[in-house]
C-alpha cells in the first residue's frame, strides 16, 4: 500500500492533498528499509532490535506519541528525504532503549512511536530534535499520552 500511495503519478503530484485512511500498521523497521532504497543509501543497514516492552518495570514511564506528517509545500522527494533522517534516528534509538517499538499506518502519513523516558522533559527535548521537527515542524502534528501497562493498572487496582 505504502508503494502504490508514494510511487502514483497524482500522489507524487498533488499527495500532500490527499488524505487516505487505513488501519494497518507495519513495523517502522520496514519503512526505513524502504526509504534507505528508495534514496539509494549504500551505507550499513542498521540492525531492527526486538521491542523493549516490559510491563513489569513499575519505574518505566512509557509515553504513545502518534506524529500526523503533512507536507503542504514541498515535493514528496523533499519529504522522503527528511522522513528517511527520522526513520535512520528512530531505528537507532529503538537500538539503545528510548524507543520500545514503532509503526507506521500503511498508506498514510502516521507514525506511532512508544518511548519509555526517565520523564516528561526528556520526552519534550527529544520531541524538539528530531529531524522532522526540526525541518517540517510547522507541519507535523503530534499527540501524547501517557502509558500506564494493563499488567501495572490491574496491580493498582488491587492494590
Amino acid at each position: 500500500m505504502d508503494k502504490i500511495s508514494f510511487d502514483s503519478p497524482i500522489m507524487k503530484k498533488l499527495g500532500d492533498q490527499v488524505t487516505i485512511k487505513s488501519s494497518l500498521l507495519r513495523p517502522y523497521y520496514s519503512w526505513y528499509k524502504e526509504l534507505k532504497e528508495r534514496l539509494s543509501d549504500d551505507s550499513e543497514v542498521l540492525e531492527d532490535l526486538p521491542s523493549k516492552f516490559d510491563p513489569e518495570n513499575a519505574k518505566a514511564n512509557y509515553y504513545l506519541v502518534t506524529m500526523d506528517i503533512g507536507y503542504e509545500g514541498l515535493k514528496q522527494e523533499e519529504l522522503l528525504k527528511i522522513w528517511y533522517q527520522e526513520a535512520l534516528r528512530a531505528v537507532k534509538a529503538k537500538n539503545l532503549g528510548h524507543v520500545v517499538d514503532i509503526f507506521k499506518v500503511t498508506a498514510e502519513r502516521l507514525v506511532h512511536i512508544i518511548f519509555n523516558l526517565p520523564n516528561a522533559g526528556a520526552l519534550d527535548k527529544l520531541m524538539l530534535n528530531v529531524p522532522l521537527s526540526k525541518e517540517i515542524g510547522d507541519r507535523v502534528k503530534t499527540d501524547i499520552k501517557v502509558v500506564i501497562p494493563y499488567e501495572q493498572f490491574l496491580s493498582m487496582l488491587q492494590g
